[in-house]
């Protein structure tokens, strides 16, 4: 029943009556995946129950007839109840269920008909109400508009005369400060003028007496010294104190000089001696830090030393084993020969040996020669820079000084061509090494077809992504596929392949990928290489994980391989949702209502109808050239791929539905959302504490099952009934995958904490078994022991009666 009920979505009619092991969970997915179900016959399902009956009736709106003839778990009073809550049937009489009303298309177009009617008077009256809204408010933006421009015009009158105000006291403020500055100028002549006449007076007089100034003290003096006879003595006593007060303020001025001389050499000795603390104690730091940067250093070369002697000894012990295994291998393999195949197994064996002995031999011969070969061209290179040097040292004392430069030139020319040499001699032996290891498949691939190059967009009209190929000028809406995107992602992966002949497993690294003959080059870690296809060697080939781990190549599939499984997915979902929308939006078929002449839609799947705009008729549905549905009008010549045909109308009780439902989710998340923020910021500080105690919080929360109920709601009330109808609300469809989220995070955070409370549980288990006296008498009636001395004591006692501590027991 369940795969009936994914696998027929447009199923009309079913019969699976006398199927006995149909329960209500079949009828359930069978009623959720057929929601075009018109006639079904249950009769003699004994585990059916009126609950099936439920889930038909609400996800089968089209259902007319039912026959559940023999259902024992269903009475006929909630059959009667059914058929009163759906519209356009009545109860059978030759059987138990209900049928369709005589006449039932005619009853549901005219029930349909008076909705429409009761929906245009309710929209007419709208309508006026709006209008008779829509003048008072009008009126009101009148008023309000002639009180804000008279409002503005009095604000503008205040401001004028504020302005007149502040010009004429800027005005009056002006010439009075220019009137000051008359008077400062006019003052200022007047005072020149008598100062110049004065400077006249005084030069004039200079000019006359010049000795008048000095003759005029000298007699003032005189004068002064006949009338006041002690004024000698005084100046006398003054001029010998401020004599004593020049010394002292001189001596004064000399200790202090001296004392700060001697405060800043003991301030310089002081800052000396902090320097040298501080240099000394920097010093025996540093000296401290290599003292134990040597001790951890020959620490670790010792380490290094040891796990060396340890290795090379590992390395002996198991060459030693593989050569005694081998021997014993090789001896029970001559054992079983006999003849000739024992003395062909001897002539192989000694012909071996000597081919490898010539091949070391020569090895060694070429490497000795070629060490020897570079030895004697550096000390010829030293003996000729040497001879040079001596000559240009011998002749450079009395030569003109270019011959310094141009030495230096010629050196550093001879280093320079030997170095070039050197690195042509290194290019040449991996050229060499190269074309020793070419084979068949190191051919140059010129058949491989080129990369292509695509340039993924966004189409605002259709909100979808396509891709864009400016090379061939392809454009697809779905996602291309790359041409061997498995195949050359294997490009430096570690592999193993198994060699049957050894029976072992040889670890290497694929380097390269030859289009044309399909396989991949091997570089094993003992230096030999290999083409292999890996598909046809499947069985002895495992490819190393990124945790480290193998994987046979059967079984090995890489993220290339499941990115263009999800693009063919992809492809595959579009390709039905193109199918989908044609049959979408070609199911709806146009006629005039006779009354009114409106035009209505009525579709050919369902029955529904559906008003249309008064100008339906002039949008066709056409493709778009990629697959896609769209809508064109024949009189505009406008393009379109939402549906612009219908009277998009919500009905108002699923319009609060919905208000409630995103209320209550909103609710719901704003709790949600501090449940998991806690839980969040607990496990990215790693707090124990705060994270037990935000783990303890997600577990009893019922705001979490309260979120994840309006959830469903939402998206089942918010559900499409058509592909091509107008999509949901960006802002809503975000909302709601945001709520989605968070209930996902508290889902798993509750499946945490859940494990976290059984993994407790179990540690409690275990201490109290651990904990649980172990001796005679703990599971009969005998007496039980005191842990800490050993003496017999009782279970009632918080204290033993021999050591006297606290006993407990579990």
């Amino acid at each position: 029943a369940s795969s009936l009920g994914s696998g027929c979505r447009q199923l009309v009619s079913l019969n699976i009556s006398r199927c006995p092991k149909i329960s209500d969970k079949g009828i359930r997915a069978i009623a959720t995946g057929c929601v075009d179900l018109q006639a079904a016959n249950l009769a003699g399902l004994s585990r059916l129950s009126e609950e099936a009956l439920h889930y038909l009736a609400h996800r089968c709106p089209a259902l007319l007839m039912l026959n559940v003839t023999g259902c024992e778990r269903v009475s006929v009073t909630g059959l009667e109840h059914l058929v009163k809550g759906l519209h356009f049937v009545e109860q059978a009489v030759t059987f138990m269920g209900f049928k369709p009303v005589d006449e039932h298309v005619e009853k549901k177009l005219e029930g349909h008909l008076l909705m429409l009617e009761r929906t245009r008077q309710t929209k007419t009256l709208e309508q006026i109400q709006r209008e008779e809204a829509r003048l008072l408010q009008e009126t009101a933006d009148r008023e309000l508009r002639e009180n804000s421009a008279a409002s503005l015009l009095q604000a503008y009158m205040h401001r004028y005369k504020l302005r007149m105000h502040y010009y004429r006291l800027w005005r009056a403020r002006v010439k009075h400060e220019k009137a000051l500055m008359i008077q400062r100028n006019y003052r200022g002549l007047l005072g020149r003028h008598r100062a110049d006449r004065r400077r006249e007076e005084l030069r004039l007089f200079y000019s006359l007496s010049p000795f008048g100034l000095c003759i005029q003290k000298a007699v003032r003096g005189y004068l002064c010294r006949c009338v006041h006879t002690k004024a000698a003595k005084l100046i006398r006593e003054m001029y010998i104190n401020r004599r004593k007060e020049a010394e002292n303020g001189l001596a004064v001025k000399l200790q202090a000089q001296a004392r700060r001389f001697l405060a800043a050499l003991r301030v310089r000795s002081w800052k000396e001696l902090v320097v040298r603390r501080a240099l000394n104690s920097h010093d025996a730091a540093i000296t401290m830090q290599r003292l134990s940067r040597m001790f951890v250093a020959k620490l670790r070369v010792s380490r290094r030393r040891q796990w060396m002697r340890d290795e090379l000894e590992a390395r002996n012990n198991a060459g030693l084993k593989i050569k005694v295994f081998l021997l014993a291998k090789m001896r029970l393999y001559k054992s079983k020969l006999t003849g000739d195949a024992l003395k062909t197994f001897y002539r192989h064996k000694w012909g071996a040996i000597t081919k490898i002995q010539q091949l070391y031999r020569s090895f060694k011969a070429r490497e000795s020669v070629y060490k020897m070969k570079i030895g004697l061209a550096s000390m010829h290179y030293a003996a000729t820079l040497i001879q040079r040097c001596f000559r240009g040292s011998r002749i450079l004392h009395w030569r003109d000084m270019r011959l310094n430069v141009i030495a230096a030139f010629v050196l550093d020319r001879q280093y320079l061509e030997r170095r070039g040499a050197v690195e042509l001699s290194r290019l040449r032996y991996k050229k060499f090494l190269e074309d020793n290891q070419c084979d068949s498949a190191s051919e140059p691939d010129d058949d491989a077809p080129m990369d292509e190059v695509w340039v993924k967009q966004f189409d605002k009209n259709k909100k979808a992504n396509f891709w864009v190929n400016y090379s061939t000028n392809v454009i697809t809406y779905d996602e291309p596929q790359l041409p061997l995107a498995h195949e050359m992602g294997l490009i430096g992966k570690r592999i193993k392949v198994f060699w049957v002949v050894q029976g072992v497993w040889y670890e290497g690294q694929i380097s390269k990928y030859h289009r044309r003959k399909g396989r991949h080059r091997v570089e094993y870690d003992d230096g030999d290489h290999e083409w292999i296809h890996l598909a046809d060697e499947c069985d002895r080939v495992q490819i190393q994980l990124d945790d480290g781990t193998w994987a046979m190549y059967v079984m090995y599939q890489s993220e290339a391989m499941l990115e263009e499984k999800r693009k063919v997915l992809e492809r595959q979902e579009r390709e039905d949702f193109k199918r989908q929308a044609f049959i979408d939006a070609q199911q709806w078929k146009m006629f005039t209502d006779d009354r009114r002449g409106d035009l209505m839609f009525m579709s050919t799947i369902n029955g529904e109808l559906r008003a249309g705009l008064p100008n339906a008729g002039d949008w066709v549905v056409q493709d778009d050239g990629y697959g896609f549905p769209c809508f064109f009008n024949v009189v505009t010549k406008a393009t379109v791929y939402e549906d612009p045909r219908f009277v998009y109308d919500v009905d108002e009780d699923l319009a609060a539905q919905r208000k409630y439902v995103m209320q209550e989710v909103r609710y719901a998340l704003y709790f949600c959302k501090d449940l998991w923020e806690d839980f969040e910021k607990a496990s990215s500080q790693g707090d124990e504490r705060q994270l037990r105690k935000a783990m303890l919080a997600v577990k009893n929360s019922s705001k979490i099952d309260h979120l994840n109920s309006f959830v469903i709601r939402a998206k089942a009330l918010y559900q499409q009934v058509s592909v091509v109808d107008k999509p949901l609300n960006e802002a809503v469809e975000a909302e709601l995958q945001y709520a989605a989220w968070v209930a996902a995070r508290l889902a798993e955070a509750r499946d945490r904490t859940h494990s976290f409370l059984l993994k407790r549980e179990d540690n409690k288990r275990e201490v109290l078994r651990r904990l649980q006296p172990v001796g005679p008498g703990s599971a009969s009636g005998e007496p039980l022991v005191c842990r800490l001395c050993g003496r017999p004591t009782k279970r009632h006692l918080e204290f033993c009666p021999t050591c006297g501590k606290r006993q407990v027991f579990f």
